[in-house]
């Protein structure tokens, strides 16, 4: 059964005959409807996601002296129904069987670098993953003005799927702009006194790493060439981890066109030397930039504008 209080608490349901993926809330009961509604309260489509807005005999008068929220989360809405409706703040999507799928909260709507995301479809997806009994999506700012996506997990099975797995497997169905940057599985979520997921107390965690192979760290290591060592250095700090891996991609691990400013930046300082931005994206891991960067410098292969900027700079 689902449904808010503001609706006299059920208002729709679902009989669950067998163990699924997912378990939808349903269809309205008696003398009660939905709609799914466009940020212009406008129906959408099935198959759709909208916010899920409730009508019917259930639906309450307001809230008890606030009658600001009472205008705001109680609607008259001509367009679907005579009577006022209550504004869930849900996501939801109509499924082909005319069941409801619950998608997560509106006002967890997440806007990450000009791209409006929903939390909720990334957590669904990470649901039916194999291994994965729970899913968060939560965006953290550990440096400031740096935004990532972090999926916090609980594992089903002793062997749970690795970074890499989950990252390729949510890849096949979403854009780039919605893969979180690191998993992390925890024993548990927190809760909430009322039992809801806390979000806030995932963000008072401390900065998830990055799980790598073949790592670098911030120590030499003789294995290491000096020109690597730079490269890692420029990663560690644009992505702010300790490790990273001389095969690990850097847009695998959350990197953006930022960070990628961020590391041409730090390399043409360190190396005294302009380095192509177009480079750090043809060579994405710090074993490749690192070569072709030492085998320009090595037969001299440094553009006619690059020397002169650099003669400019030294002036």
């Amino acid at each position: 059964m689902y449904g808010p209080t503001e609706t006299t608490i059920w208002s729709t349901t679902y009989r669950v005959d067998k163990p699924g993926n997912t378990v939808p809330i349903g269809r309205p009961i008696v003398n009660t409807q939905t709609y799914l509604l466009d940020a212009e309260l406008k129906p959408v489509h099935a198959g759709e996601d909208g916010e899920l807005f409730i009508g019917g005999d259930g639906v309450a008068r307001g809230y008890w002296k606030r009658p600001e929220l009472t205008t705001e989360k109680f609607l008259e809405v001509p367009l679907v129904s005579s009577q006022r409706i209550y504004r869930t703040g849900d996501l939801a999507r109509l499924s082909q069987d005319g069941n409801l799928e619950f998608l997560g909260r509106v006002d967890f709507q997440i806007k990450l670098r000009g791209h409006r995301i929903e939390p909720g479809e990334i957590e669904a997806l990470l649901e039916q993953s194999p291994g994965v009994r729970q899913a968060v999506i939560v965006v953290r700012e550990d440096r400031e003005g740096d935004q990532r996506l972090v999926a916090y997990l609980v594992a089903d099975s002793e062997e749970p799927q690795t970074n890499d797995a989950l990252r390729n497997t949510l890849g096949t169905k979403l854009p780039e702009a919605m893969l979180p940057s690191a998993f992390v599985f925890l024993p548990e979520l927190p809760l909430t006194a009322n039992g809801k997921i806390d979000r806030n107390a995932l963000l008072r965690l401390p900065p998830p790493g990055l799980r790598v192979t073949s790592t670098v760290s911030r120590t030499r290591d003789d294995s290491v060439s000096e020109i690597e060592l730079i490269v890692a250095r420029a990663w560690q700090e644009a992505l702010g981890v300790l490790e990273v891996g001389l095969n690990d991609n850097f847009f695998d691990l959350g990197a953006h066109s930022l960070m990628v400013a961020e590391v041409q930046a730090k390399l043409q300082n360190a190396l005294h030397r302009e380095v192509p931005i177009v480079d750090l994206f043809q060579f994405s891991t710090i074993s490749s930039l690192s070569g072709h960067l030492a085998g320009m410098q090595s037969h001299g292969q440094l553009s006619d504008r690059a020397e002169r900027r650099r003669l400019a700079r030294q002036r």
